[in-house]
């Protein structure tokens, strides 16, 4: 028996992340705070970037989608990073996920490494 496949995987990331961004879009409108300017460029950018992989011909996806979840995992470690010192009351979230983004660095880079040699 085999697992999902990649693609099962991406359309379910996809997913989940457009529910995540529909969930922000709802966030800022009824708060009436609008997003800075980088927020929304980098955000937005982020948001787009697996369904972009999605468009992409199966030829080149893989290339595609090796940089659209380097952006999206940039995005993460950006956000929670900032965290650590915009939010005192949220510094112990940060920490963990910055702490967890580090370790998926790590691996992803190891994994790498292995892989050329």
């Amino acid at each position: 028996m085999t697992g999902p496949s990649a693609r099962t995987w991406l359309l379910a990331f996809t997913l989940a992340h457009l529910v995540h961004f529909a969930t922000m879009v709802h966030l800022f409108a009824t708060t009436g705070k609008p997003p800075q300017l980088h927020e929304l460029i980098f955000g937005c950018l982020a948001y787009a970037a697996p369904v972009a992989v999605l468009l992409v011909p199966g030829n080149a996806r893989a290339w595609w989608r090796r940089l659209a979840l380097d952006y999206v995992w940039l995005s993460f470690a950006v956000t929670y990073y900032h965290r650590l010192f915009e939010f005192p009351e949220r510094r112990a979230a940060g920490v963990f996920a910055f702490v967890v983004l580090m370790v998926s660095l790590v691996l992803r880079v190891t994994v790498a490494l292995r892989r050329r040699a």
